[in-house]
C-alpha cells in the first residue's frame, strides 16, 4: 500500500511532518486500526483504516472529488453495495476514515468513534498461488479436507476458497459474529459441513479444533499469529509458519513449515503416508519369516523327522537373509495411488485384524513349506544333510520373493517398480544362497551340500514361491472387499 501511494504521488519524507500522539492496534474483536496524529500546524486528526462495513458505521460524510459530502442512508447503501461486489469478486477491502481537528484529544477512545469522513477504499487481489488449487485437489482426493480461517470478509473468503476447492457452497462459508451465537450443540452439527470461516475470535479457532476432534478428526491446524497459538498447540499437528509465523506460534506447534508454502504440507502428507506403509510392510514381512521357522522347526519331530534347521542355519537367516530385503522393503518408494487412500485413525492399530490373519495364514504356509520340503527330500534321498540343505535353501528363498508380493499394485507392477536397493539385494542373496550349496568351506560351517539333482532343485523352488503365490492369490480378493470400504473416514486440516 506504501507502494501504491508512493506511485500516486506520496513522498515518504511526509511521514516525518506527523507526530503519532496515541494508536490503537488492529485485533479481530474491533477490526480496524487508528492512529492519533498531530501536523506541524498543531492541528490534531484521527486516522482509522479496517474492515470497510465497520469502519463505515463511524461516518457521517465521505470524500468524492475532492468535496466532502453528507452520507445518507442511500449513499451508504450503495457503498455497501459496490464493496460487496467487490469482496464477491476475491478482493481483500480496507477502508480509510478521517477526523479532523479533534481539539485536544491525547486519547482515542474506540467507545466514542463518530463524524468520520470515509475517504476510500483499497482493493487488493492477491490471487492463490497457481500450485494451491492442484494441492487443494490431491487433499480431497486424499480424504483431508482443508478447512480455511481468514481475516477477510465472508464473501471475499467465500470466493477464494471457492477458487481454489476448499468450498462450493455459500452455506459453507460463516462469519465470526454468527458462529458466538451458535451454542455447541447447534456448531456440532454443522462443523463437519463448514469450509470457511471469516473474521473470528482466537477463541473460536480453539473451538473449530475442539468440535472437529470430538467427531474423530484427526486436526492439523496451521498459523503464524500470536493468537494462533491456542489452537496450534490443542491441534493433533500444529503447523507454525517459518518465515511469517511469531515465535509464540513455532513454540506451540509440532512442526515450523520453513518455506510458508502449503504445497511443502501435502508432500509431508505423502511422505507419511510413504514411511507408515513401508513401516506396515516391514512388520508383515519379518512376523511372517518368523512364525514360519518357528512352525517348520516344531513340526518336523512331532512327525518323527530330525529338526530341519540347525541353530547356526536359523541365526543366519534372521540375522543376515531377512535383514537385508527388510532394509530395502522399509526404503520403497510410495505407490501412485497412495494420495487417495484413505487416512489411517489414531485408534486403529499398524496392522489391522484382517492383516494379522493374513500374516499367521502365510506364516503357516511358510512353515508347513519348509517342514514338507524337509521331508520330501529326506524320503527322496534318504540323506538329512541333502533334506536339510533344502530346508535351508526354502528358509532362505522363500523371503527373498515374499518381500516383494508385499508391496503395492498389480501383480506385474511388485515386480517392476522401482527400488534399486531391494533389487540388488535380492541379487546378492541369490549369489549368497548358491555360495551356501556349492561353496566348499561354506558347506563345513552351515552344514549343507552341493545339490545337483533337477528334481530336488525344483523341490525347492516350488516351495520358496509357495507363500508368495498364496499371497498373491489371497490379496487379490482382499483388494476387492477393501474397495468397497474406501473414503469412510477423513481428516481435517485448519488453515
Amino acid at each position: 500500500m506504501i507502494k501504491a501511494s508512493i506511485l500516486n504521488g506520496f513522498k515518504p519524507e511526509q511521514f516525518d511532518s506527523h507526530k503519532i500522539i496515541d494508536c490503537i492496534p488492529f485485533s479481530s474483536d474491533l477490526m480496524f486500526s487508528a492512529i492519533l496524529v498531530e501536523e506541524i500546524s498543531g492541528k490534531k486528526n484521527i486516522y482509522i483504516k479496517g474492515a470497510p462495513e465497520n469502519v463505515l458505521s463511524f461516518c457521517d460524510s465521505y470524500y468524492f472529488e475532492g468535496k466532502i459530502q453528507p452520507l445518507d442512508k442511500n449513499q451508504k447503501a450503495h457503498i455497501i453495495k459496490e464493496l460487496a461486489s467487490r469482496s464477491e469478486k476475491g478482493f481483500r477491502l480496507i477502508g480509510f476514515i478521517k477526523k479532523e481537528n479533534v481539539g485536544d484529544l491525547k486519547t482515542i477512545d474506540v467507545k466514542n468513534l463518530n463524524c468520520f469522513t470515509f475517504l476510500a477504499t483499497a482493493a487488493i487481489y492477491d490471487p492463490p498461488k497457481d500450485e494451491v488449487k492442484q494441492m487443494i485437489k490431491e487433499t480431497n482426493e486424499a480424504n483431508i479436507n482443508v478447512v480455511m480461517i481468514t481475516g477477510d470478509s465472508k464473501k471475499t473468503g467465500f470466493s477464494i476458497a471457492e477458487s481454489v476447492g476448499i468450498a462450493t457452497d455459500f452455506d459453507q462459508a460463516i462469519e465470526g459474529k454468527d458462529l458466538e451465537k451458535m451454542d455447541d450443540e447447534e456448531f456440532g452439527k454443522h462443523v463437519e459441513h463448514l469450509r470457511v470461516y471469516s473474521r473470528v475470535a482466537p477463541l473460536d479457532k480453539l473451538k473449530i479444533v475442539d468440535k472437529l476432534r470430538e467427531k474423530d478428526h484427526i486436526v492439523a491446524m496451521t498459523g503464524d499469529g500470536v493468537n494462533d497459538a491456542p489452537a496450534l498447540k490443542k491441534a493433533d499437528v500444529g503447523i507454525a509458519m517459518g518465515r511469517a509465523g511469531t515465535q509464540v506460534s513455532q513454540e506451540a506447534a509440532n512442526i515450523i513449515l520453513t518455506d510458508d508454502n502449503f504445497s511443502t504440507i501435502v508432500k509431508g502428507v505423502e511422505e507419511g503416508r510413504r514411511i507408515y506403509q513401508n513401516l506396515k510392510k516391514l512388520i508383515q514381512y519379518l512376523l511372517t519369516n518368523n512364525i514360519g521357522k518357528i512352525i517348520g522347526v516344531l513340526i518336523t519331530p512331532l512327525l518323527g523327522f530330525p529338526v530341519p534347521l540347525l541353530p547356526l542355519q536359523l541365526l543366519w537367516s534372521n540375522v543376515v537373509m531377512e535383514s537385508f530385503p527388510g532394509i530395502g522393503i522399509s526404503t520403497d518408494s510410495a505407490d501412485k495411488n497412495i494420495m487417495k487412500h484413505k487416512p489411517s485413525k489414531l485408534s486403529e492399530p499398524i496392522i489391522s485384524k484382517r492383516q494379522r490373519i493374513m500374516m499367521i495364514i502365510d506364516g503357516i504356509i511358510f512353515g508347513l513349506s519348509i517342514a514338507a520340503g524337509y521331508i520330501i527330500t529326506y524320503r527322496y534321498t534318504n540323506s538329512e544333510a541333502v533334506a536339510g540343505t533344502v530346508s535351508f535353501a526354502i528358509t532362505l528363498l522363500s523371503p527373498q520373493s515374499y518381500v516383494f508380493i508385499l508391496r503395492e499394485g498389480d501383480l506385474i507392477d511388485k515386480f517392476k517398480r522401482k527400488n534399486l536397493l531391494l533389487k540388488t539385494i535380492f541379487g546378492c542373496t541369490i549369489l549368497m544362497i548358491l555360495g551356501i550349496i556349492y561353496i566348499p568351506a561354506l558347506n563345513i560351517i552351515f552344514k549343507t551340500t552341493p545339490i545337483y539333482d533337477l528334481y530336488i532343485w525344483a523341490i525347492i523352488i516350488i516351495f520358496s514361491c509357495l507363500t508368495t503365490i498364496f499371497r498373491a492369490i489371497s490379496k487379490e480378493n482382499l483388494i476387492i472387499k477393501l474397495r468397497s470400504e474406501k473414503n469412510k473416514s477423513s481428516v481435517f486440516v485448519s488453515s
